[in-house]
C-alpha cells in the first residue's frame, strides 16, 4: 500500500513514485493510497487485482513539521499531484477514488461548487483523532486549482467493476463510467488514456508479460526495468 504525507515546501525534493510495479494478492482488501503528497507523480504503474486501484485519501488536519522542529501545525492537503501512464487493471470495486472526507468542497470544480458540503462520517475512522478543528486551507480552492491530474492512464474493468469515483462514499460523490464524460466533468485523462479489454496476466505466478503486439499497444505505460519476484516484457 503506497500512502505518503509529506507538508508543502517543507521538502528538499518532490517524492516521485516511478516505475514500480504495484500489487496486492487476489483476496486482499487493500489499495494503493496517496494521502497528503505535494508535488508527487505517480508513473508507469502496474496496479492490478486490488480492492481498489489508486486512491487520494484526504481530511482536515494538521501535521507537525517533518524536519522535526517544534512548533505549530501546519495545514496539509493534496494538491500538485499527477497521476499519469498507468495501467490500472482490474481492480474489484474501483479503479480509482478520491475519498475526499472534507468539510470544503475544493475536489469539486468551481462550476460545481453547491456552496454547501454534504453530511456524513465514515463508520470506522481511523484518523479521526488527528482531524484539525482548523485546518488553515484557504477557503478558495477548487478542482482546478488543486492542479490534481490524470493523463495518458489505461484502464480494464470487469462487468461487476466500476472504473472511477469521485469522493467519499458518504459524503457527495460521483461515479463515472467512461473516460469522456470523466474528462468533461472533472478535466481528468485525455486522448492517450484508454480503457482496455483484459490483458492476460496471470498474477498467482506474477507472470505479467504479454504478446508482443499487445505490449507494443500499452508501452507508454508498461513498467520498466526488473521488479523483483515479478516477470515482465515480451512473451
Amino acid at each position: 500500500m503506497l500512502t505518503v504525507a509529506s507538508v508543502p515546501g517543507m521538502l528538499s525534493a518532490r517524492i516521485n513514485q516511478s516505475t514500480r510495479l504495484l500489487l496486492c494478492s487476489t483476496g486482499h482488501s487493500t489499495d494503493n493510497a496517496l494521502g497528503l503528497c505535494v508535488g508527487c507523480v505517480i508513473e508507469r504503474n502496474l496496479i492490478l487485482g486490488n480492492e481498489q486501484g489508486f486512491c487520494f485519501r484526504d481530511q482536515d488536519r494538521t501535521a507537525p513539521r517533518i524536519d522535526g522542529s517544534l512548533g505549530p501545525q501546519v495545514a496539509v492537503w493534496n494538491h500538485d499531484e499527477a497521476v499519469r501512464d498507468n495501467m490500472i487493471l482490474n481492480n474489484r470495486s474501483a479503479q480509482v477514488q478520491g475519498w475526499f472526507d472534507i468539510a470544503t468542497e475544493r475536489c469539486w470544480p468551481l462550476a460545481m461548487q453547491a456552496g454547501k458540503v454534504k453530511g456524513g462520517s465514515a463508520k470506522d475512522d481511523m484518523a479521526a483523532d488527528h482531524l484539525a478543528k482548523q485546518d488553515g486551507v484557504p477557503a478558495d480552492l477548487t478542482l482546478e486549482k488543486l492542479e490534481i491530474t490524470f493523463q495518458g492512464n489505461l484502464y480494464a474493468v470487469a462487468p461487476n467493476q466500476r472504473l472511477f469515483i469521485w469522493g467519499a462514499n458518504w459524503k457527495r460523490h460521483q461515479e463515472f463510467k467512461d473516460l469522456l464524460i470523466l474528462s468533461r466533468t472533472l478535466g481528468f485523462e485525455g486522448q492517450r488514456s484508454r480503457i482496455l479489454l483484459s490483458l492476460p496476466m496471470d498474477m498467482s505466478a506474477r507472470d505479467f508479460r504479454l504478446p508482443a503486439v499487445l505490449l507494443r499497444n500499452v508501452k507508454d505505460c508498461y513498467p520498466q526495468g526488473r521488479v523483483s519476484g515479478c516477470v515482465l516484457g515480451a512473451r
